[in-house]
């Protein structure tokens, strides 16, 4: 299978601090460290604290935490670290034991320990969501445990929460199994993800098995099998004309990406999936758009279910059949099917613009080129 080198780059922001007055010092350069959100947990955790980089703060409701992008996130209550871990979209206690001890299963008595301070401190009536009381955590000040220790584990909850008793060690096991299932299968559904020349479209089950096909601008097919784990990581395989292994995340928000990396000679290509789960959107997207592009021109109906439909006539009067999907923030991905094949994603405003990237195979060239275009919504519902 060919394969083409991302388009995009991966970007920061900097701000340029300059001087006042006649200073000849020169600009001071300030970068604003990347970030995105994940999710802490057992079941739900609120009011966690949490350090990733020069980020912190606590987690929210739904349990969510913003993560610098490449820094390890490490988790708190008071001064009681709970663990650190390379920030993903999905943390569990799990992935805290496993930064340091690679062997570690949902039953360690480490990841359990922890489990079962969770529940003890919890201030919740129920175990369906953990909140983190701000009693429990000023009184936590100056306090730490050794998550292998049970009687320390003892110990500090009596003192921290002395209105509690110590959850035993079954009950937490079951409550952390039976998170992590149901966790699994929020990940269900179906996706559509492209690379700059690949449009990938995969099903993920409730059990978190994955098939799909892939198709390029070479008209190369494949097939996709794999396989999505607790909390939040793909692994699989792209079967055509070369296989490859892909690995990467699926997040709680329906957000993929995805890596390839060739088995027989462990080379990782350059190549990035992103995607996501398809589903309905917002109506602001529904419509139709018209685009005028060098080589022809675009028409492309958005549905209430997400589904996104269309034509594309190039300049010699061939017609294509386009299909794809919009996700629910306004970004397209679609393939256009006819004498040969092309990859078209971008991204819709919500008002009545459209901006894109159609990439197609150059016959002089033999390799993929791309045009951006724009275009406009002609009609709504």
């Amino acid at each position: 299978m060919h394969y083409l080198k991302s388009l995009g780059a991966a970007a920061v922001l900097a701000g340029i601090l300059s001087g006042c007055g006649h200073s000849t010092s020169n600009p001071v350069v300030t970068i604003v460290p990347a970030t995105a959100n994940g999710v802490f947990v057992d079941a739900p955790v609120e009011g966690l604290s949490y350090v990733s980089g020069s980020h912190k703060g606590k987690t929210d409701a739904a349990g969510t935490f913003t993560y610098e992008i490449g820094q390890p996130v490490t988790f708190q209550v008071g001064d009681i670290v709970l663990g650190q871990a390379p920030g993903e979209p999905v943390i569990t206690p799990l992935e805290l034991v496993k930064s340091v001890d690679v062997t570690a299963s949902n039953s360690d008595a480490r990841v359990v320990n922890i489990v079962r301070f969770l529940l003890s401190v919890n201030g919740n009536a129920d175990a369906t969501k953990i909140i983190i009381p701000d009693a429990v955590t000023m009184a936590a000040a100056g306090k730490s445990i050794d998550f292998s220790n049970e009687s320390q584990l003892t110990a500090v909850v009596s003192q921290i929460a002395p209105d509690r008793n110590l959850v035993n060690a079954a009950t937490a096991l079951a409550h952390f199994s039976d998170n992590l299932a149901a966790l699994s299968q929020q990940f269900a559904g179906s996706y559509i993800l492209a690379s700059p020349d690949t449009l990938l479209r995969i099903v993920v089950g409730p059990d978190g098995t994955v098939s799909g096909t892939a198709k390029n601008v070479f008209n190369e097919e494949s097939t996709v099998t794999g396989m999505v784990t607790t909390p939040c990581s793909f692994s699989g395989t792209l079967t055509g004309p070369v296989t490859l292994s892909l690995w990467g995340n699926v997040d709680l928000w329906g957000n993929i990406s995805l890596n390839t990396q060739n088995p027989e000679n462990g080379i990782r290509s350059t190549q990035t999936f992103t995607g996501f789960r398809t589903g309905p959107v917002d109506a602001k997207y529904t419509g139709v758009y018209t685009s005028a592009l060098n080589n022809g021109t675009v028409t492309l109906t958005v549905n209430a279910d997400g589904t996104l439909s269309g034509t594309y006539v190039n300049k010699n009067a061939q017609t294509y059949t386009v299909g794809g999907a919009v996700s629910s923030t306004g970004t397209f991905e679609a393939l256009a099917v006819g004498p040969d094949t092309a990859v078209i994603n971008g991204v819709l405003d919500g008002t009545v613009n459209l901006a894109g990237i159609f990439v197609e195979l150059d016959p002089m060239e033999g390799s993929p080129s791309n045009t951006r275009f724009t275009g406009v919504k002609t009609s709504s519902p």
